[in-house]
């Protein structure tokens, strides 16, 4: 074995090691830039639009938010987790669960079960007039 070989074995013993490996692959994997770059947000608005529409809602992603934004989301979580903040976690708006996925990935990752327990899922529907008042 190279030394460098040996030094990877050594850093994927250690959980935050592991923790940060398991949970970047898992965004790559929501997100979908393993097979399909993310849209540009510095390209002009109209190819920006036009291409997160195509990658996100028409492509196979499974979360619409961008690397950015779980890289975000896993920070926020992270802090509610060490700094002891009781409650639940819960996504509202649920489009294909990418987030919930992740925030579940996250308290495994850092081996939370209970008072947690799974993120609760809440979808959003877009409230209809009846017919006889419009």
């Amino acid at each position: 074995m190279t030394e460098t070989n040996t030094q990877s074995v050594g850093n994927a013993a250690n959980p935050a090691v592991s923790r940060s490996l398991y949970l970047n692959l898992l965004k790559r994997s929501l997100t979908n830039p393993l097979f399909d770059l993310e849209p540009d947000i510095d390209d002009d608005e109209f190819r920006f639009v036009r291409d997160r529409a195509d990658h996100y809602v028409k492509g196979a992603a499974i979360s619409m938010l961008p690397l950015g934004r779980l890289d975000n989301f896993e920070n926020c979580v992270v802090d509610v987790l060490e700094n002891g903040v009781p409650g639940d976690l819960i996504e509202t708006g649920v489009w294909r669960g990418g987030a919930a996925i992740f925030m579940r990935a996250v308290l495994k990752a850092y081996g939370v079960t209970d008072p947690y327990g799974p993120p609760i899922l809440s979808r959003a529907y877009r409230r209809r007039t009846p017919k006889s008042s419009r």
